[in-house]
């Protein structure tokens, strides 16, 4: 009797799954083929411990490289990277406590004598439940989509991700750059961008009319200064210098206007051609007029001037017959711009917008 007292003892210590088995007494039970079976059940997975994750800003700078004829060597500059640190556990969050007892309904509370329905305050006729109208079919409650208080309290119960964000190491680096020998123009100017993330460090080009072959620092080193080598390879046109070629003097006499023009970079374009193009507006109270446009090529020199009269540009047929010559509306202008015609720049047209409004008798 003592033994099959133990057995029942072990037997409630048992998983559930496992004495859900069905069990013969009369053939006994085997604790060897027990012992196996808990050490063949793969463990339950353990509680979760929370993780931890980094997050590193990136720190950059431009240079930007005047015009020069030789080789330079920029000033070191300090560029700066952040780290950031996560670090996310997961808390106890305890059930909600049951209601206490003696929170209920108290004796005494329930309907009070002569509180009950009162003359003329029972059902009136007519309010009654009508024939047709109680449960229907298919209506009542479903079992499974009603979920008690007790219910709603286990589904809270468990475990909360918490999360606090704090700063962890900085990283900073001293860079520069040793660019090769190249030729820049006076309008022209180079910029490069260096950022540095956590211990790596790159570079690119932003504005430049070369290609170079960049050599990047070898290897990170604390309190050293990590070196760009630039060294360049072959020349791409660059954009014309919009600011190359302005108006000098906008005029009108015997009957012709007169454009001139002056260029501030003759010696670099020596060879090459410029075109000008030029459009001759009218002046007018709401909608300027404009009476034609004309293309003019030259050997690119100091100046360049350009004559012409409106009979070039349509004339009189462009005016509006209808509209009388009055000082009022005697007033021209024209709009201009300018291309490059060779190797040094690429041809792109400068818009160079309209000139002053001068009189034209």
């Amino acid at each position: 009797m003592k033994k099959i007292f133990s057995i029942l003892a072990l037997l409630s210590l048992v998983s559930p799954s496992f004495a859900g088995d069905t069990i013969d007494f009369d053939r006994g039970f085997n604790f060897e083929l027990y012992r196996e079976n808990m050490e063949s059940r793969i463990p339950p997975p353990p509680m979760p411990h929370g993780y931890v994750t980094s997050r590193y800003t990136t720190g950059c700078h431009t240079f930007r490289v005047a015009p020069s004829y030789s080789s330079i060597t920029t000033n070191a500059v300090n560029i700066e990277s952040r780290e950031y640190i996560n670090e996310c556990h997961y808390v106890y969050v305890p059930d909600p406590q049951p209601p206490h007892p003696g929170h209920g309904h108290h004796p005494g509370t329930g309907p009070q004598p002569g509180h009950g329905n009162q003359p003329g305050h029972g059902p009136q006729p007519g309010h009654g439940p009508h024939p047709g109208h109680g449960p229907q079919p298919g209506h009542g409650p479903k079992p499974g989509h009603h979920k008690s208080a007790a219910v709603e309290m286990q589904d809270t119960k468990g475990q909360q991700l918490v999360c606090r964000e704090r700063p962890g190491r900085i990283f900073n680096h001293r860079v520069r750059l040793n660019i090769g020998q190249r030729n820049l123009y006076p309008w022209e100017t180079e910029e490069f961008t260096v950022c540095a993330e956590q211990e790596r460090v790159w570079m690119s080009s932003k504005r430049t009319p070369y290609v170079y072959n960049v050599l990047n620092p070898s290897f990170y080193q604390i309190n050293s200064i990590e070196t760009f080598d630039l060294k360049p390879l072959y020349r791409n046109p660059s954009d014309p210098d919009e600011n190359g070629i302005n108006v000098m003097s906008f005029r009108h006499d015997s009957g012709y206007f007169t454009l001139r023009l002056g260029d501030r970079w003759p010696f670099e374009y020596q060879g090459e051609r410029v075109r000008i193009r030029v459009e001759l507006y009218k002046d007018k109270f709401l909608v300027d007029k404009k009476l034609g446009e004309r293309t003019y090529e030259f050997d690119t020199a100091n100046d360049y001037e350009i004559r012409f009269s409106r009979d070039e540009f349509g004339g009189e047929k462009s005016i509006d017959s209808d509209e009388p010559e009055t000082r009022a509306n005697k007033k021209f202008f024209v709009k201009w711009g300018f291309q490059r015609i060779g190797n040094v720049s690429t041809d792109r047209y400068v818009n160079k917008g309209k000139t002053e409004k001068i009189n034209a008798d």
